[in-house]
């Protein structure tokens, strides 16, 4: 009985193929979650695994991408609160997990013009992943399958 060897695809043509982003691919392979290998300089994985994670990548892809052009726009807490329907409290859990990124911190002790800015483009992803997700108190909404594009997760 003899062992199937995977097949290797170089991340450039996974990339192409599936509409992909490369660094978000890039980044699966550093966080362990597709096995790579290089060959001659060029990073192969294998297509087994691109396979299994791909419907996942692909729907946080699409997410991200509605949101994209909102990259880099600052916006207050209680902004984002608002706009998004989204609790103060669940966005501080989210900037304090790394999955809201904050363009500027503000001061604690308040006073105009110090308050914190988020990035817009995260804060609208975590509303669209809460509504794919059907988030209810107490459900996790930033799981694997819906982790922003930028996140590495430790």
């Amino acid at each position: 009985m003899s062992a199937e060897v995977p097949r290797y695809v170089s991340l450039a043509d996974v990339a192409r193929r599936y509409d992909l982003n490369p660094r978000l691919l890039t980044s699966m392979v550093e966080a362990g979650r597709i096995d790579a290998v290089e060959v001659n300089g060029d990073i192969v994985v294998a297509e087994e695994d691109v396979n299994k994670t791909r419907k996942a990548v692909a729907k946080r892809e699409k997410l991200w991408r509605r949101v994209q052009h909102l990259d880099g726009q600052g916006i207050g807490v209680n902004e984002a609160a608002q706009r998004y329907a989204l609790s103060t409290g669940s966005l501080t859990r989210w900037m304090q997990g790394g999955y809201i990124r904050i363009l500027r911190r503000g001061n604690p002790k308040g006073g105009r013009g110090n308050k914190t800015l988020l990035n817009e483009s995260d804060v609208a992803y975590a509303k669209l992943a809460s509504e794919e997700r059907r988030a209810r108190p107490g459900r996790r909404v930033f799981t694997r399958e819906f982790s922003p594009p930028f996140f590495e997760a430790d």
